[in-house]
């Protein structure tokens, strides 16, 4: 089968309000409790979403990890409107930050945003160790999730 890829922004309101609605929650609270188990050092500081989209992520991850401030971008000004709608919604307004850049802009995103850990477009997250990095792919962690709820 051959992959059709996304646009690289969602600029345009309708698919970006779809996909804002679409119901991604069991996935991504998956992803959430498994990071949190994978990684339990991580209880403060920032961790940077690149590519959050409407934000879900962001948000399930300052309620399990309260002490985590969110540094959430995405590049598209139409998604991030729907991001801003879901965080004051959820009242984490103060811990998930959003931001509007594109990739050329991160060298200086990310030297005022360091932190913990990274999600890059939804597709890898990047976490510091004291032994070095480890990187994540979560589309292989997802098709995880489902390989072990089908041995359930």
């Amino acid at each position: 089968m051959k992959r059709v890829l996304e646009p690289e922004l969602m600029e345009e309101p309708s698919p970006a309000l779809a996909y804002a609605r679409a119901d991604f929650a069991e996935v991504n609270q998956d992803f959430v409790d498994r990071f949190h188990a994978t990684f339990p050092e991580i209880g403060g500081g920032r961790v940077l979403d690149l590519g959050c989209g409407p934000a879900d992520i962001p948000i399930r991850l300052v309620r399990v990890l309260p002490g985590v401030t969110v540094i959430a971008v995405d590049g598209s000004e139409t998604m991030l409107a729907e991001a801003r709608k879901a965080v004051t919604r959820a009242g984490v307004s103060r811990q998930v930050r959003l931001i509007r850049a594109r990739v050329p802009d991160l060298p200086s995103l990310l030297a005022s945003a360091s932190g913990r850990a990274i999600q890059l477009h939804d597709s890898y997250l990047v976490t510091e160790h004291p032994d070095g990095i480890e990187i994540v792919d979560q589309h292989a962690l997802h098709e995880r999730i489902l390989y072990d709820r089908m041995r359930e």
